[in-house]
């Protein structure tokens, strides 16, 4: 046997060429290993031991140096208004906090204990919160939600709720009510989240800093009860800039019958619950069809009302006597939830909006603009003359031969700045909902966009989106080149192409030349998205 060399190396082993083969020792030379192995094994633990010893010496030390860099460290030395600026550029922009300790502010307390301190005594810092109503489900998380409630103070409060499977607690009345005089914004979006009684209960607070209020309610209005929610005291506050309230009927807001005047409310969403959510209990009144009559008496009730967002829904028309001039509006969002466009048009035919600037149009129904021809044409076209102001039009989700009526009524438009057209209806699962569209259709409309020498159209015409499922790229080229071409004033072109795929895998099309439209000056940017279809097949309902 040969020693350990130093007390270190091995010593060169006696089986050296049997090593890292298949040969099997004999019960002999078994033993003579295990001998052999025996002085190696024996160096391996004193080395352990000696590792293990400086480990703990190496462990000691180094405690001992962190805690004395950090009396040194940089972040010690930060001034705390700088760590209280760092703190606020930590919060989320798009929403409200969370109650997640993984999220600020909450994660800003878990640094170190001094951060702590800052981090609480920070009132900013827990100016908003989300409060997901299934989250807070123990007295402990309740008292949570109240500490950062008062955590806040003096400072205005965003607060959001999700009520998710428990909608209609009281408790979370009892916990928002005290912090009323701090609202800033409240939103309960929640299709179910608000019912009649809680409303009451939020209805009768005052709210001084309160600046913009969203509702959805699960109980349908009656029609005695309706007009008395916009007079609420919630909605009275000097400060309050918009309210949104989503509801199953949310015309029942309006009277016919009894007389109102909102003139504190300057902006207004009404928006549409569908049938397929309506919960309606036993003797509740469900609202009339939507008409434009109500739309005309909540127009003329609000006299300072600058923006406005409402449904229309009804399948009929009311003929209108006399033209109603509304001094202050400046933007008007019309969802059109009808199967006809004569409502559309006879409503916009109605009215006299010398302030309006902004006019989008969405439908929510494959249908909602049937019927468009020259006379719908004609009711766009007195619109846009009595609407000497309208810079900024957005028409969503119409096909190619009901947005040519609709752009045709504009045409001559001469404060018209900006124009989007979204072309398509997106599909649920498959095919049947894309709108079915024609060059004819295509050629049609683009022939309508695109300005000629004769008949000069789109005198202010700045910027153009289009966004399509279909798009020939000598269409849109002509149209480009007959803007440079008079010199307009487009100055940019938006396009987004939408593609359909049943077989998972995105498709993109070879991008076109653009080199001679922008050397001319114009800006032009495309997109192109695929949305995958999903096609049923014959696993279908079974759990995987």
């Amino acid at each position: 046997m040969t020693p350990m060399q130093d007390g270190i190396d091995p010593p060169e082993s006696p089986f050296h060429a049997h090593l890292h083969t298949n040969y099997v020792p004999t019960d002999a030379e078994i033993d003579s290993i295990r001998a052999h192995l025996l002085p190696c094994e024996a160096e391996l633990g004193r080395l352990e031991a000696l590792i293990h010893e400086l480990s703990c010496k190496r462990d000691r030390l180094q405690v001992y140096v962190d805690s004395h860099k950090a009396l040194i460290s940089q972040p010690r030395r930060v001034p705390q208004d700088v760590i209280q600026q760092i703190f606020i550029a930590c919060l989320p922009t798009r929403h409200n906090a969370v109650m997640n300790v993984a999220e600020p502010p909450l994660l800003l307390g878990r640094i170190c204990s001094g951060w702590r301190s800052v981090a609480f005594a920070l009132p900013i810092l827990w100016a908003s919160i989300h409060i997901a109503v299934d989250f807070i489900d123990s007295e402990e998380k309740e008292v949570a939600v109240v500490d950062w409630l008062s955590r806040a103070s003096p400072f205005p409060m965003a607060i959001s709720v999700e009520c998710g499977r428990a909608s209609g607690r009281d408790d979370l009345i009892d916990i928002l009510i005290p912090f009323s005089s701090r609202w800033s914004s409240l939103d309960l979006r929640n299709a179910y989240a608000t019912q009649k009684h809680d409303f009451h209960r939020l209805a009768a607070v005052e709210a001084p800093m309160l600046m913009d209020i969203t509702v959805a309610f699960g109980d349908c209005f009656t029609e005695e009860e309706g007009p008395d929610v916009l007079s609420s005291k919630i909605f009275r506050g000097k400060l309050l800039k918009k309210i949104a309230i989503a509801s199953t009927n949310p015309f029942t807001l309006i009277s016919r019958h009894k007389s109102c005047t909102w003139d504190y409310i300057t902006d207004l969403v009404l928006e549409y619950l569908p049938l397929s959510l309506r919960q309606v209990p036993v003797g509740h009144y469900l609202s009339d069809p939507m008409v434009p009559q109500d739309a005309r008496i909540l127009l003329k009730n609000c006299p300072h009302l600058k923006c406005l967002k409402f449904p229309l829904i009804s399948s009929y028309s009311d003929e209108f006597p006399k033209l109603l001039t509304i001094a202050c509006l400046e933007a008007l969002v019309i969802e059109s939830h009808a199967p006809t466009s004569v409502l559309v048009g006879a409503f916009l035919d109605s009215i006299v909006l010398p302030r309006l600037t902004k006019f989008h149009i969405i439908s929510r129904r494959d249908n909602a603009l049937e019927g468009v021809g020259t006379a719908f044409t004609a009711a766009i076209e007195r619109f846009r003359e009595r609407s000497p102001l309208l810079s900024d039009v957005h028409l969503d989700r119409l096909d190619f031969s009901r947005a040519f009526h609709f752009v045709r009524g504009l045409q001559k438009c001469s404060s018209l700045q900006k124009l989007a057209l979204v072309l398509w209806t997106p599909p649920v699962s498959d095919e049947r909902r894309w709108c079915n569209t024609s060059d004819i259709d295509e050629a049609r409309l683009f022939s309508i966009l695109a300005p000629n020498a004769e008949d000069f159209g789109w005198p202010a015409l700045e910027q153009l989106s289009v966004e399509t499922q279909t798009f020939d790229e000598g269409t849109w080229m002509t149209l480009l080149h007959a803007h440079l071409n008079l010199r307009t004033n487009l100055r940019r072109f938006d396009l987004h192409i939408w593609h359909r795929s049943t077989t998972g895998s995105a498709i993109e099309v070879p991008a076109p030349d653009l080199a001679e439209v922008t050397s001319a000056g114009l800006d032009v940017s495309v997109k192109q998205s695929t949305l995958i279809l999903k096609r049923a097949t014959s696993w279908e309902g079974i759990q995987p």
